[in-house]
């Protein structure tokens, strides 16, 4: 089970999550948290920092590009197999189609659409019953 928790410029109200997560959650050694952050300043950061180290057992990834950022955190595929390097390679060519699919031709977007789904359902694994994901955001507590 992954959990991952979005922040933006919020670090005591994520620190306020985390310390609700880890004092209920009876599990939470056999769960990977991630925290997907962006800071607008240096200040902003360095709270981040002061949290990622407060948290080690948590996973803290700086947002660059959201989308990218997004799919490697749920990668499921363990790291230096072959199906993760494929996986990589078929998400960045989804990423590249995703751009193309803004053209304002309908045609070439509902062929764009299609192929992307077909994609989609041949590279993303089905999941397990033990295999889920909790979505959270800085201000749940």
């Amino acid at each position: 089970m992954k959990i991952l928790i979005f922040s933006r410029d919020r670090a005591m109200q994520l620190d306020a999550v985390l310390a609700s997560l880890f004092l209920h959650c009876l599990n939470c050694d056999s769960v990977q948290v991630y925290v997907l952050y962006y800071a607008k300043s240096e200040q902003h950061a360095n709270q981040y920092r002061l949290l990622s180290a407060e948290y080690p057992q948590v996973n803290f990834v700086s947002q660059g590009i959201f989308r990218r950022d997004l799919l490697d955190i749920l990668d499921p595929y363990p790291v230096g197999s072959f199906t993760k390097w494929a996986y990589k390679i078929a998400i960045t060519l989804i990423t590249g189609v995703i751009a193309l699919d803004r053209l304002p031709l309908r045609f070439i977007s509902s062929i764009l659409l299609r192929f992307r789904t077909q994609i989609l359902q041949r590279i993303i694994p089905s999941p397990s019953e033990d295999s889920y994901i909790l979505f959270l955001v800085d201000d749940n507590i």
